[in-house]
């Protein structure tokens, strides 16, 4: 329900009175970089324009209302994580810039990167709660969706094995999974996420006796 960074999100956009009515009338609009536009010929009996949409953490904290939505619709719940938890800190950070430049978080693959720094600095007094801190929301959001039909999936499969993870999502949604699925954008994080941070000395010192040492070489 929302986009990379952003204060915003489509339910605000969309000025519908509640959560519940703002996912009813979701497929009959047309999702665009600038928002929701209603589809004036779309009814209920025509294909949808869309068939799902992204949910963060924080979103379903502040709009508790969701939860209920899914579990009585039985809404099939995609739960993307990343198993190296430095590596999605790292791309947290990079958003602000991205923002501030592009508009978008996600970046098209015709997009010119020139001048893009393509490393953070980390604070290094903070690196370890905001790991452990990430770590937590990924469990406690396990175990609310829990009992929903879910497959979890993690970006590292998907950029290291495609054709086999998409395969697997397209059989969960019931989808012929012999489909070339596409995507038009692009990779922007170094591979290695020791690549990807300035400070990297003080970074290494500080995870070094931590359990998260491990995520620096993956």
């Amino acid at each position: 329900m929302g986009e990379g960074g952003r204060i915003d999100d489509y339910f605000t956009k969309s000025g519908r009175s509640s959560v519940s009515d703002f996912l009813d009338s979701f497929f009959l609009h047309n999702w665009g970089p600038n928002g929701a536009r209603m589809l004036a010929d779309q009814v209920q009996s025509k294909q949808p324009t869309a068939v799902g949409f992204k949910l963060k953490y924080q979103q379903l904290d502040k709009y508790p209302e969701i939860l209920p939505y899914l579990r009585e619709h039985k809404i099939k719940i995609i739960h993307l994580i990343r198993r190296n938890l430095l590596a999605s800190i790292i791309s947290a950070e990079m958003v602000p810039e991205m923002l501030a430049r592009f508009r978008h978080a996600n970046l098209s693959k015709s997009t010119r990167l020139d001048g893009l720094s393509l490393s953070v600095s980390l604070d290094s007094s903070t690196i370890v709660a905001q790991l452990s801190a990430l770590e937590y929301l990924i469990d406690k959001s396990k175990a609310v969706i829990a009992g929903l039909p879910t497959i979890e999936v993690t970006y590292e499969d998907l950029i290291q094995s495609p054709t086999k993870t998409n395969r697997s999502i397209l059989r969960f949604l019931g989808i012929d999974p012999r489909g070339t699925l596409k995507s038009k954008y692009r990779k922007i994080m170094p591979n290695l996420p020791k690549d990807g941070i300035r400070n990297i000395g003080q970074i290494r010192e500080i995870l070094g006796q931590t359990r998260f040492a491990r995520y620096l070489d993956e």
